[in-house]
């Protein structure tokens, strides 16, 4: 069988989470032409519910967020999914 990049990224999601919309439109925009199933959140809040609820492969987290920054995601993803953290950039 065949190993195309569509193959080996279909299984593959991201939650990206940042204020600035028009950046998240582009991020969305890259990783969804990649193959990667994508949830965008313009708020800690959205973006950790998201989290939660569907563990996805990746998060790319904006650290500066007002109301819940991405430095407390982190500390509650460390207490409820610590497995999830295997890399921190």
């Amino acid at each position: 069988m065949e190993n195309t990049s569509a193959d080996t990224t279909a299984h593959k999601s991201i939650v990206i989470i940042d204020d600035d919309t028009l950046l998240l439109g582009n991020l969305q925009e890259y990783f969804a032409e990649r193959g990667y199933s994508v949830q965008i959140a313009d708020t800690g809040e959205k973006g950790l519910e998201m989290i939660l609820a569907t563990h996805p492969s990746a998060i790319l987290l904006d650290i500066l967020l007002p109301m819940m920054s991405g430095m407390d995601i982190l500390k509650v993803l460390q207490e409820k999914m610590p497995d999830l953290l295997q890399h921190v950039l």
